[in-house]
């Protein structure tokens, strides 16, 4: 019986060997070691290779390619930057627009009116390379100052009228040698602080009024081409003129609330001026003389300039190209109208108003002033009658009465 069961035995085992000989034919090692297992949870860990066993080589883990950002479109760039209100411009949001040299070269004017932008934002600039208008007007206690200007930047035109602009600032704007126009009217500038302005060699247009500018500055200017010189409300007098009439290039002068006078402006006798005003000063008959025969001249203020009716005064008819002039709030009355303005065939803007012995008899001595368009009259005594029968000669005039009212 024994050696029945161990015969058995041998030929279970010799069957199992042999199935198991042809499984591992069949399907491979590794099922037959899972089938060893008895299903072993796939999960589970592999046995550690053998001394003599070479581990399969580990494929590496290929992460997915990093997409790159996409590019700036400029266009949408510029229309954030020109959404911001003036004030409101800031130093990062033109460093959007500089960044991207295809929006910036779209850039002609920036207007940062009242705005807060840092003296770093004012090094910016250099990179709006076709950038002409620079608008700073109202910018108070800039951070960092005026000093950020950059030699690189070649803007033509900037306004900082009623800034903070301090003389350290102007001299880091004098950089920019490509300025034509600069508007300084109302900052504290100091009279050695504008001496800066002398570098700018190619500037036609210069407001220094409101400054603190004196007759020590007038050489400087008279060293610059200058076309357009507004030195209203400044201490500028007679002594000064002599060297602004050096300035061959002048055309429009301010003079207007200024200490000088008909005498010292003899200087310019023979000028090439096309606008003058000079009102609020004691220009009087004195200076009247001196534009006599100035051809060139268009536009004339002399607005209580101490204008009185005599027969030295007489000049309006030799300025043939006189198209504007105000004499309001002189010593003028109706008797003289007729004689002042006779001849004056070119003019189409005249004012005289705020001179209360101007009354409607006096209308009559203008009905020769046939291309005339404007005529102010407020502040005297004319009437609307007397008004509209003038009109009835000169069909495409407005009239300004006494009362303020136009007719």
């Amino acid at each position: 019986m024994k050696t029945l069961l161990m015969s058995l035995d041998s030929t279970r085992f010799v069957g199992s060997t042999l199935a198991l000989f042809l499984a591992m034919s069949l399907t491979g090692c590794d099922q037959v070691q899972d089938m060893v297992d008895g299903g072993a949870d796939a999960d589970a860990p592999a046995p550690a290779a053998s001394a003599g066993t070479v581990a399969a080589p580990v494929q590496p883990t290929v992460a997915n390619p990093v997409e790159p950002p996409a590019p700036a479109d400029p266009a949408q760039i510029l229309a954030a930057f020109r959404a911001i209100p003036p004030r409101e411009v800031t130093e990062a949001a033109l460093k959007a627009v500089a960044d991207v040299p295809e929006a910036a070269v779209q850039i002609l004017d920036l207007d940062m009116t009242g705005s807060e932008v840092s003296g770093g934002g004012l090094t910016l600039l250099a990179k709006f390379p076709n950038l002409k208008t620079v608008k700073l007007s109202r910018v108070q206690n800039l951070p960092g100052g005026f000093v950020g200007f950059s030699p690189q930047s070649t803007f033509s035109e900037i306004d900082l009228d009623n800034s903070t602009i301090d003389d350290a600032g102007l001299n880091s704007l004098a950089q920019v040698r490509t300025l034509k126009r600069v508007n300084l009217s109302g900052t504290r500038l100091t009279p050695a602080g504008l001496i800066p302005l002398g570098n700018l060699g190619e500037l036609v247009d210069l407001d220094l009024s409101g400054t603190s500018t004196g007759d020590q500055i007038t050489a400087v200017l008279a060293t610059l081409p200058l076309v357009r010189l507004n030195c209203s409300k400044t201490a500028i007098s007679d002594v000064g003129l002599p060297q602004l009439a050096k300035i061959s290039t002048l055309e429009d002068l301010t003079l207007s609330f200024c200490r000088v006078t008909g005498t010292g402006f003899r200087v310019f006798k023979g000028a090439k001026l096309k606008k003058l005003n000079i009102g609020a000063t004691a220009f009087g008959v004195e200076g009247l003389m001196v534009l006599r025969g100035m051809v060139t001249l268009e536009e004339l203020t002399v607005y209580e300039a101490r204008i009185i009716q005599h027969k030295n005064a007489l000049v309006f008819g030799s300025l043939p190209n006189l198209k504007k002039l105000n004499i309001g709030k002189n010593a003028i009355n109706d008797a003289g109208l007729g004689l002042w303005f006779k001849g004056c065939r070119s003019l189409e803007h005249l004012s005289i108003g705020a001179n209360p012995n101007v009354t409607n008899a006096g209308l009559a001595g203008l009905i020769s002033l046939k291309n005339l368009q404007f005529l102010d009259c407020g502040s005297t005594g004319v009437n609307a009658q007397r008004a509209l029968a003038l009109k009835q000669k000169i069909p495409e005039l407005t009239i300004r009465i006494g009362t303020g009212e136009e007719i």
